[in-house]
């Protein structure tokens, strides 16, 4: 007993020690490895025809995809996941930006290695690199305060920064020459297995580029595919003459420039004036993109509102005065204008339409999930693509066709995104219907066991 409980307390302060250790001293054995498919995900974007006709999308699809390869964006899709990019190999990108919130955070502010909090709310990162021209015609305005318009530039900033990753550059490179799995996913992605801090720029690039969310509610209408409701249709009206006219315009929703949206008289973080010291940038900040708006909260560049229901009322009756306020299309910039004073049918129609830029496909598809979490992948994919799990998102029942499949039990496990088991049941033939009460929304993994062989899918609760 006595010698259980030494061994017991030798493992856990050895794991302790490590967990301490700079990555320097981390021994290769501890990597855990990625859970990739054999053959990697397609990461090309197919652009509808109504986003490349918008009014602040300049994308060029065909020069667009070039910069992506399937094998660029799944060594980005790992290192993006890899907390052993970070100082103390406790944190990652994907720690601030996760996939169920549109690669947004839902804490105001984010921890660094040491619990140590960013100044600024994590931005979402759908969308981010074709939605918009960025400053004098370069590339996509980036940071909340656009200082960055480089791609490949701004993805290794974090890892640099102190408090975020806490990562240097040379080290980085050391460290990942280091752990076994990455000399291949280097090969693979440029030909050879060299790695460098320009190629950790590039991969993860690959993979935010791939992030665009076209199958929304939205897209769907714009494609024929489906029809708005009532409210949304007048929400998107509304929309349309009072916020997408400069700061959020379709199909991007998102503006190619900073703005000053009256959100504070006087401005402790002044936002691009605080870099570039011009009086007239005070305040400005970039205007992100609304697709998957929804799951983004809170927000703000300092995360002050947690509802979009905060943000309606806001910018109805709440903007302040400050002289470099961008509320000129109304001719009202500099002439008291405290907000559009939306009625309430109009602030619900607003959200509703607001709802219907959620892409269900972004927030649950694998190929921008973390590799590191078992209960997020599978690599029998062909068997998880063969059973149709519907409706998709899920309100209080669910649907499973198993298809041409046969097996004598199937058992089901439904997991949070933590790996906490919140269901479980079973089934004995092709087809059955579910009723799943009392789940909180957000996004959840569901397991199919069919005779041993298991297939995962994720699915959304609204």
């Amino acid at each position: 007993m006595k010698r259980n409980l030494l061994i017991s307390l030798t493992l856990a302060a050895f794991f302790i020690i490590m967990s301490s250790l700079s990555d320097a001293s981390l021994p290769a054995f501890l990597s855990p490895e990625p859970n990739l498919p054999e053959i990697p995900y397609g990461y090309d974007v197919d652009f509808p025809e109504h986003v490349l006709v918008g009014s602040w999308t300049s994308v060029d699809p065909t020069s667009f995809n070039q910069q992506i390869t399937s094998d660029g964006a799944t060594l980005g899709r790992v290192l993006f996941y890899d907390e052993q990019l970070s100082a103390k190999n406790n944190v990652s990108c994907g720690s601030c930006h996760a996939q169920e919130f549109a690669f947004a955070d839902n804490a105001q502010f984010s921890e660094g290695i040491d619990a140590q909090l960013t100044e600024r709310n994590s931005p979402n990162l759908n969308d981010l690199a074709w939605s918009n021209g960025g400053l004098a015609g370069g590339g996509p305005a980036l940071f909340w305060d656009c200082r960055e318009t480089d791609l490949e530039k701004m993805v290794l900033q974090p890892i640099e920064h102190e408090g975020e990753l806490g990562k240097d550059l040379d080290y980085m490179v050391e460290k990942l020459s280091r752990i076994s799995y990455y000399p291949d996913l280097f090969k693979n992605a440029f030909g050879s297995s060299e790695i460098t801090s320009g190629r950790v720029g590039s991969a993860i690039s690959q993979f935010i580029r791939s992030m665009s969310s076209f199958d929304s509610k939205y897209d769907q209408v714009k494609m024929g595919q489906a029809a708005f409701t009532t409210s949304e249709r007048r929400g998107e009206e509304i929309f349309e003459t009072n916020c997408g006219t400069v700061c959020h315009g379709e199909p991007g929703f998102s503006s190619s420039r900073p703005l000053n949206n009256g959100l504070d008289s006087v401005f402790t973080d002044e936002g691009m004036g605080g870099w570039n010291g011009n009086p007239s940038s005070i305040g400005k900040f970039k205007s992100p993109s609304l697709r998957n708006i929804e799951f983004t909260a809170p927000y703000m560049h300092d995360g002050r509102f947690e509802t979009l229901e905060e943000v309606i009322d806001f910018y109805s009756e709440e903007i302040k005065e400050h002289p470099n306020k961008d509320f000129w299309w109304v001719g009202q910039r500099d002439l008291g204008f405290k907000g559009f004073d939306f009625t309430d049918q109009e602030k619900e129609d607003l959200l509703n339409f607001m709802k219907a830029l959620t892409s269900t496909n972004f927030l649950t598809h694998d190929k921008w999930s973390d590799p590191f979490k078992s209960v997020n992948s599978s690599n029998n994919i062909e068997l998880a693509n063969a059973i149709n799990v519907f409706p998709n998102p899920v309100e209080n029942q669910l649907s499973i066709d198993l298809g041409s499949l046969t097996a004598e039990r199937t058992n089901l496990s439904l997991y949070d995104l933590r790996g906490k088991l919140v269901w479980k049941n079973q089934m004995s033939n092709t087809t059955a219907k579910f009723n799943i009460d009392n789940t909180s929304t957000g996004i959840y993994i569901l397991e199919l066991d069919l005779d041993g062989e298991k297939a995962t899918k994720k699915l959304f609760f609204r």
